[in-house]
């Protein structure tokens, strides 16, 4: 995506679509025969191609909403709740995730 694209489309709408597209897939992410490394897979080529872009760089405010908005989709996947106090950690732990969405 060129420079006029990132500014036409603000990052909390592009956080906002790929919500809506995370929505979309409730089949995907309710299925006990789906396997959570597929489920992964489809996370990350349906849902999080619509928040970010490798040649992007970004500021720690929006790095900071990918990051949670990915934590989000992990915990949905998981079906773990905010209330349970599931560290960051555990569920990445869990889904055995090594990376960030965003690379440092």
């Amino acid at each position: 995506m060129d420079t006029k694209e990132i500014k036409r489309r603000p990052f909390l709408f592009r956080v906002a679509m790929a919500k809506g597209v995370m929505a979309g897939l409730n089949t995907i992410w309710n299925s006990k025969q789906i396997s959570y490394r597929t489920k992964l897979n489809v996370l990350k080529t349906c849902v999080f191609s619509f928040v970010c872009c490798e040649t992007w760089t970004f500021k720690k405010s929006d790095r900071e909403k990918v990051l949670a908005f990915e934590m989000y989709c992990y915990r949905r996947i998981l079906h773990l709740n905010w209330t349970m106090k599931v560290t960051n950690r555990e569920v990445q732990r869990r889904l055995d995730t090594k990376s960030d969405l965003i690379q440092i």
